[in-house]
């Protein structure tokens, strides 16, 4: 609720400020605020398709995951997924954030649950899109406690022909369409 008071308070200031001439947000958030400010647009996520790499034969016995490495984003609950998923291969690409505790607590629990996740870290994206094209599966992770976007991973992994689950956040299922599935919990990812 603080948020959406902090929201409100932020749409007032910026539909009364006349250098702000539109608000883009996601389609979710749009529909949620768009009666707060007449400056708001719905928008998707863009990203950039030539980075992907081309169509290949997928391996559906591979799931992928692609984030910055923060805590919102749930990446102990992909380690925990796929250590429940041992005839799968399970990749975790993350962009460490510099010398990053979350990284190395990661890196701890995957050693923990005996290591079902390859951690790759810090790759360009040309290396990103490799894996993707490789993936069968993306599998995004996300703390439900958090406010959802419209992540750039699912668009790629959409892009890419993967096969999309995803936490069922307010905009998770609307974004992928009939890309992918929601999911409750670890144990329904499963």
């Amino acid at each position: 609720r603080a948020v959406r008071r902090n929201s409100k308070q932020a749409l007032e200031k910026l539909e009364k400020d006349d250098t702000i001439v539109r608000l883009y947000m996601f389609p979710h958030l749009a529909k949620r605020y768009g009666s707060m400010a007449s400056k708001i647009r719905p928008m998707h996520a863009c990203f950039h398709p030539e980075w992907l790499a081309p169509k290949q034969e997928k391996n559906r016995r591979m799931i992928v995951r692609t984030a910055a490495c923060k805590k919102s984003k749930d990446l102990d609950g992909f380690i925990r997924i796929a250590s429940r998923l041992p005839g799968y291969r399970a990749v975790l690409i993350v962009c460490s954030l510099g010398p990053n505790e979350h990284f190395r607590e990661l890196e701890a629990l995957n050693r923990e649950l005996g290591e079902p996740v390859e951690i790759v870290h810090d790759i360009d994206h040309r290396a990103v899109a490799r894996y993707l094209g490789e993936a069968g599966i993306y599998l995004h992770t996300y703390n439900p406690d958090v406010s959802f976007g419209q992540p750039v991973s699912i668009a790629e992994a959409m892009a890419a022909g993967c096969t999309l689950f995803a936490r069922d956040v307010e905009g998770a299922a609307a974004m992928m369409g009939d890309a992918g599935r929601v999911y409750r919990d670890e144990d329904e990812a499963v």
